[in-house]
C-alpha cells in the first residue's frame, strides 16, 4: 500500500527593506516538493498578491522552482506586504499548500536646501558669508545621508544621519 502525503514549500525575498515610491525591488520566489515525501504533485499554482498567478503544472519528489521578478513601488500601501502562495494535489487530489510573504518599508525621503547670504549685494572685493541648511522634515520618515554641492562656491559638503 502507498500511503500518499503531498507537501510544498514556499520562500519569498525582496532585495531591499526599503525603497521609496518609483523604486524598483526584485522579488525572489523559491517553491520546492520535498523529496522525503515521495508524493508528485499536479496542478502546481502560486498566486501572489503583487506579481499575481503562474501555473507550475507538475512537481516530481525533489523538483523546485524560482521566480525572479522585479516590481516598482507605489505609495499606495506602507509597508508594502507581498504574500505568495502556492499549491498542488496528489494523485487522488490530496492537497498540499504553502506560504510566505516579505514586506519593503516604504520611505519618503524629502530634503530642503536653503542659501541666505549676510547681504543683499555686496561690492568687488567684499566678502560674504552664506548660511546653508540642509533639513530632513518631519514630514519624511527615513534617515538622510548625501551631499550638497554649491557650483557657484565651487563647493560641496556631506551630510550623514540627518534624522527628521
Amino acid at each position: 500500500m502507498i500511503i500518499l502525503r503531498p507537501h510544498i514549500t514556499v520562500d519569498k525575498s525582496v532585495d531591499m527593506s526599503c525603497a521609496k515610491a518609483g523604486e524598483t525591488v526584485w522579488y525572489t520566489i523559491s517553491w520546492l516538493n520535498p523529496p522525503e515525501w515521495q508524493t508528485t504533485l499536479y496542478n502546481v499554482t502560486l498566486e501572489d498578491s503583487l506579481l499575481g498567478a503562474y501555473s507550475i503544472g507538475t512537481l516530481l519528489p525533489g523538483a523546485s522552482g524560482e521566480l525572479v521578478l522585479p516590481y516598482t513601488v507605489t505609495n499606495e500601501r506602507d509597508p508594502l506586504v507581498n504574500i505568495v502562495q502556492i499549491w498542488g494535489e496528489d494523485l487522488i487530489h490530496g492537497a498540499a499548500s504553502a506560504a510566505d510573504s516579505a514586506w519593503v518599508d516604504v520611505v519618503h525621503p524629502m530634503v530642503q536646501i536653503t542659501k541666505t547670504a549676510d547681504k543683499a549685494c555686496g561690492k568687488v572685493g567684499e566678502s560674504i558669508t552664506y548660511t546653508i541648511t540642509v533639513t530632513n522634515p518631519l514630514a519624511a520618515d527615513v534617515w538622510l545621508n548625501g551631499t550638497y554641492g554649491d557650483s557657484v562656491l565651487g563647493q560641496s559638503w556631506s551630510f550623514s544621519n540627518l534624522k527628521p
